[in-house]
């Protein structure tokens, strides 16, 4: 039963360091699903829906089977960048133009970034910057776990080209 007595209260302030419990050490998981991205200016619901399907597919031993498929799909020639996932804004615009006079592919460039061609890109900002990506802005958890889960075991139906 509450009392009117502030003698007899008991005063916690919200965000006193003082009172706070320590944090729990890390894991280091997100750390390791992460090296899978390449990461630019990512809003944090994308970001967040993508390790969330990475973990998802580490749960269901299917993560080796993604590595490997984004090495097959980048082939030995391609930037190292083009191995891991594309996300964030920073992709924008970002893909293959049209061959040069050479007959190799060049690429446009926006902002910061290379124009590096990835194998695969999570959000729409990734569209031009991959040769499949995963839909949405941001794209629901769910969705990017069915997506890497069938690019992970070879398919490509379903993915936006």
């Amino acid at each position: 039963m509450g009392s009117t007595d502030l003698g007899r209260a008991s005063i916690v302030e919200l965000g006193d360091v003082r009172s706070a419990p320590a944090l729990p050490p890390g894991s280091g998981k997100v750390r390791a699903l992460a090296t899978r991205i390449d990461e630019s200016s990512a809003c944090s619901a994308c970001y967040a829906a993508l390790i969330h399907g990475l973990a998802r597919l580490e749960e269901r031993g299917v993560l080796v089977r993604l590595d490997e498929a984004l090495s097959a799909g980048a082939g030995g020639s391609t930037p190292v960048s083009s191995r891991k996932i594309a996300i964030g804004r920073d992709f924008l615009g970002l893909g293959a133009t049209s061959a040069s006079t050479s007959g190799s592919t060049s690429a446009s460039t926006s902002g910061s970034r290379t124009g590096a061609l990835h194998v695969l890109g999570c959000g729409t900002c990734t569209r031009t910057a991959a040769v499949l990506h995963i839909p949405g802005c941001p794209p629901d958890a769910t969705t990017v776990t069915e997506h890497l889960e069938l690019f992970a075991r070879g398919g490509r139906t379903g993915f936006l080209e």
